[in-house]
């Protein structure tokens, strides 16, 4: 029973975060290192300037309510359920900073790749990590990043204790090797 619930609950948090709109992975700005963007909740698209004579471009940040940019990674909090908001930003900001730190390794070994990955943690009452699922872009490489950079340190972060049932996060990362 307890698995079954578990398993809705992971399918209703992928569900959301299918409908949540654009993919991180089209974000303009090659070498964006400037820390955190907030995307803010936004409810219809926004205009990006563009150069004169050209249509606005919808802005690829819709539909992250917050998104934390690094050297080499850059994540969105597509949903958080049941977690205060300023929270459900730490925690991005957290495992965005434990993701470039691990890509910088992967990196001076010449082990990073660029990928995609979007990954949904639930947590229980006590904080504690009860599920986790991961959609990645294909390529072995990319899931041994992703496994590394994204999937552990999201499982090992720590997590507030809260009130819910239905408490977990979504979010969707994209990373890849500097410029340079």
């Amino acid at each position: 029973m307890l698995r079954a619930r578990h398993h809705a609950a992971v399918l209703s948090l992928l569900g959301s975060v299918a409908a949540c709109g654009p993919s991180l992975d089209h974000i303009p700005g090659p070498g964006n290192t400037s820390g955190n963007t907030q995307a803010g909740n936004v409810s219809g698209p926004r205009a990006v300037a563009t150069d004169a004579g050209e249509a606005p471009r919808k802005d690829p940040l819709d539909g992250y309510v917050h998104v934390a940019r690094r050297t080499h990674v850059t994540i969105g909090l597509a949903e958080a359920r049941e977690i205060e908001a300023e929270e459900a930003k730490r925690l991005v900001d957290r495992l965005a900073e434990r993701f470039e730190a691990c890509a910088v390794k992967l990196e001076s070994d010449g082990q990073l790749v660029s990928g995609a990955g979007r990954l949904v943690v639930l947590i229980d009452e006590q904080g504690h990590v009860t599920g986790t699922d991961a959609k990645l872009s294909p390529g072995s490489d990319v899931a041994g990043a992703a496994l590394l950079c994204l999937l552990a340190p999201g499982r090992a972060l720590a997590y507030p204790p809260g009130k819910g049932s239905r408490r977990g996060f979504a979010v969707e990362a994209v990373w890849e090797r500097s410029r340079s």
